[in-house]
């Protein structure tokens, strides 16, 4: 019974069957859009209030407009799953959606003064972003099993990635004494996010 029963969780542990295992390329690959969106989104959460309150509003003000992005892109989860339905695949949505976060960063870069303009649509964009990169370990698995074996590997790896985000956008900042590095790397990282985005989001199982 003893032996039965190390076999089960040694299959489980392992994702499955043989045959039904997830291939660790394949879940880097289905992770990678999950670490790039939660990066963004802390590192906006943590940075972005500072930025603007070094360009013209009061950290009352900034509180806001975050509270504002938060709203929206909490709503907008809402909204995600039923266009996450209209096609199998979900490649031209991720990219999108990651372009115009890049967008709303680049706003953010250029025109500070429409900040609550820029997050709005930022908001938009990452409640799309952060429901399609979770909501793709389901729809590119088999089982439950896989299911399982996919979101241990991607969500591991897109909270330890993420984590490190507002560290490095700080430590940047502290090194240029300025925000364009820092800014622009967050641009950077939206960009890639849509990359990422254009291979997770293909139709197929992992």
């Amino acid at each position: 019974m003893g032996g039965v029963r190390g076999d089960r969780l040694a299959v489980l542990a392992a994702g499955g069957p043989k045959g039904q295992r997830v291939r660790r390329g394949s879940a880097a690959g289905r992770g990678s859009e999950a670490d790039l969106a939660l990066c963004s989104r802390l590192v906006t959460i943590a940075w972005v209030p500072a930025y603007l309150a070094d360009h013209g509003l009061t950290l009352a003000e900034a509180g806001w407009l975050l509270t504002l992005y938060q709203v929206m892109s909490f709503g907008v989860g809402f909204v995600a799953p039923a266009l996450l339905r209209r096609r199998r695949d979900q490649r031209p949505l991720a990219v999108v959606a990651s372009l115009v976060t890049a967008l709303s960063i680049l706003g953010l870069i250029a025109v500070p003064r429409l900040a609550g303009l820029w997050l709005l649509v930022c908001g938009a964009s990452f409640g799309i972003t952060f429901i399609l990169a979770f909501a793709l370990i389901g729809m590119r698995t088999r089982d439950h099993r896989q299911a399982a074996s996919l979101s241990t590997l991607s969500q591991a790896t897109a909270y330890l990635i993420a984590a490190t985000g507002p560290v490095a956008f700080g430590w940047l900042h502290d090194l240029t004494a300025g925000w364009t590095v820092p800014m622009v790397s967050l641009l950077a990282v939206t960009i890639i996010q849509g990359v990422a985005g254009s291979s997770a989001g293909r139709e197929g199982q992992v």
